[in-house]
């Protein structure tokens, strides 16, 4: 198993990115979004179509994003979640500083 961080690319005052990445040979788009409300950002899967094959999902640190879309064709096989070294929720200053976004593959 590979653990694979995934930098999430914002600029300065941003609160939204939509970036693609190829997972275990599967290109996906993750579509990032910050609400100031809860302080939460949250996450859309995109197909390469782009169409939403899901969202918004909250991110949640620890919670496997991709586990109840794991027969999903559309979806890598592997473990999508985040992780701060506070075990918080990634906030607007945490989502590339602290809090990390990692994908486990699954593929051997």
């Amino acid at each position: 198993m590979n653990l694979e961080e995934i930098t999430v690319r914002l600029l300065d005052r941003q609160r939204a990115t939509l970036q693609f990445v190829t997972l275990d040979e599967i290109r996906i788009g993750f579509r990032f979004r910050h609400t100031a409300i809860e302080d939460r950002w949250y996450l859309w899967l995109i197909a390469t179509d782009n169409a939403v094959i899901a969202g918004p999902l909250k991110m949640l640190g620890g919670v496997d994003v991709f586990e109840p879309y794991k027969y999903d064709p559309r979806v890598p096989p592997g473990q999508l979640f985040t992780f701060s070294a506070d075990r918080e929720p990634p906030t607007a200053e945490t989502i590339d500083g602290d809090a990390k976004v990692y994908y486990r593959s699954t593929v051997a």
